[in-house]
């Protein structure tokens, strides 16, 4: 069998497997990208299951992750990173989603140094059946049914990925995600949309981190910012609006511009007497 008819079986098959689950196929290129996407639809909530196909000299081999994606975030990052909406279309939007390759060998599913388990696949029908047991059985049941509980709600979502803030624990990465600046933007997003009570530690937390160990020319650090100014500038909007006696959360990436930029407060004229 040539490789194109093993992807093509693989994913037919695939198919038939996940709609039983309510997955439906979402897109498939098998001729340059050579991935596979099945989607199911929530209530403002998407899961997204890949697989990839990776080719080598005699043979292939396979690997899978999970996504989740959030219409209210998918929202937020059209208007702050535009960008990413113009390559990574609707629910892709890198901002927008956490998710991370799959790997059975972790006891929740996942592996959290962004590699993953491959299924090997050679030219033949039991190769295929094997494959697709494995993807089935270790990759989709252990993990991806895992994280789709986990992950069915942005509440859900903010309290997994700013867990460590609750905790009083050190920042690191979760194996939610495959480097640290996502995790932040991500997880700045989703503790304002969730109006978590912390929203201003864990921003703190994260600029320290960013100050102390990355580089600001980072395309990531740029979209946490883009995030970070666009939440003060909404915040100040909606504050104005709507309570004027209310305080506003301030930036503090930049300490010295805020105070210059914002308004002086008014002195009261003296009364006549």
């Amino acid at each position: 069998m040539k490789h194109k008819l093993i992807e093509k079986t693989l994913v037919d098959r695939l198919s038939k497997e996940l709609i039983l689950h309510n997955f439906e196929v979402n897109r498939i290129d098998l001729d340059k990208e050579h991935n596979a996407d099945f989607i199911l639809n929530g209530d403002k909530v998407h899961h997204i299951f890949g697989v990839r196909f990776l080719h080598y000299e005699k043979n292939i081999a396979l690997e899978s992750d999970i996504i989740a994606s959030y219409d209210e975030v998918t929202e937020l990052a059209k208007k702050v990173v535009s960008w990413e909406s113009k390559y990574f279309k609707d629910y892709l939007a890198m901002s927008s989603r956490l998710g991370i390759a799959l790997n059975p060998k972790n006891k929740d599913g996942f592996f959290n140094d962004n590699d993953c388990l491959q299924i090997e696949l050679e030219p033949n029908e039991k190769s295929i059946d094997r494959a697709l047991s494995i993807l089935m059985k270790k990759f989709f049941r252990n993990g991806a049914l895992s994280f789709i509980e986990k992950t069915n709600t942005i509440q859900k979502a903010d309290f997994i990925t700013n867990s460590w803030v609750r905790k009083g624990e050190p920042m690191r990465l979760l194996t939610y995600y495959p480097h640290v600046p996502w995790q932040m933007t991500t997880g700045i997003v989703l503790a304002k949309l969730t109006k978590n009570p912390r929203y201003a530690e864990i921003l703190d937390v994260y600029q320290d981190f960013i100050r102390d160990r990355l580089s600001p020319d980072s395309e990531r650090i740029k979209d946490f910012k883009a995030f970070v100014k666009y939440f003060d500038v909404s915040s100040a909007v909606s504050v104005s609006a709507e309570s004027p006696a209310s305080g506003t959360l301030v930036s503090q990436f930049d300490k010295s511009s805020s105070k210059s930029n914002s308004p002086k407060k008014q002195q009261d004229k003296p009364k006549k007497k």
